[in-house]
């Protein structure tokens, strides 16, 4: 097993836990992973077309919203390394599966408490095995500390914003990405009703969060493990 240690999150102090919608390789000439406008609470009409062409109840509809216009959901949480924690703040990211497991252990077990606590929170022990795949996240028995000095806290402060160092677009680009997907299928099959969604998104414009231009190239769960051998 390895250990990380939850750290609290500047940037979203009740919960360090960030909830993302990511596409990866959308389209063949730009395969640079993008937060979908979801992340943000903004309309996404790409996750809006696959969920029209689930809708038709067609078997390759449906195949095709879920490999090409479905966003991933992903969970990003600040942590130290145990064993490493001199390489400052990482991001462990992980499926929302795991993140239930997380949360069901807090509920069922009051003594962990503030887990993120710096003082007297609980590691995490994550159990991986690449085949069959399986993780598993189990918090540590007993509290510790991860405060020596105040290098930890500088970390803290300094941690960069998740949502502002990854790439994302804007509702308005989104449509502009999924026009430009369109064109890669035969439009005859099934593309023929495309209008009716993106009149649909826009009768409905929100607010949305302007997109940046930085893509985040984050660790993998894989390559946190690497780094905690």
């Amino acid at each position: 097993a390895s250990s990380i240690r939850v750290v609290p999150y500047i940037h979203q102090e009740e919960n360090p836990f960030v909830r993302v919608y990511v596409y990866f390789s959308f389209l063949p000439d730009n395969k640079v992973p993008f937060l979908s406008p979801k992340t943000f609470g903004n309309p996404d009409p790409i996750a809006d077309y696959g969920d029209y062409l689930r809708s038709s109840g067609d078997a390759d509809n449906i195949k095709l919203a879920n490999e090409h216009f479905t966003p991933t959901e992903k969970i990003y949480v600040p942590v130290l390394i145990r064993g490493s924690e001199t390489q400052g703040i990482k991001f462990w990211s992980f499926s929302s599966y795991v993140l239930e497991s997380i949360i069901n252990q807090v509920d069922s077990l009051p003594e962990i408490g503030d887990f993120a606590h710096l003082a007297n929170g609980r590691d995490i022990n994550i159990f991986y095995q690449r085949s069959p795949y399986t993780l598993r996240a189990e918090f540590a028995k007993t509290p510790s500390s991860v405060y020596k000095d105040g290098t930890v806290l500088e970390w803290i402060k300094n941690c960069p914003n998740i949502l502002e160092i990854q790439k994302s677009v804007s509702s308005t680009e989104a449509q502009e990405l999924l026009e430009k997907k369109v064109q890669y299928f035969d439009p005859s099959k099934a593309f023929e009703s495309s209008n009716n969604i993106n009149s649909s998104f826009q009768e409905q414009p929100k607010k949305e969060t302007p997109s940046t231009s930085q893509p985040f190239d984050s660790s993998s769960f894989e390559q946190l493990l690497k780094e905690l051998k």
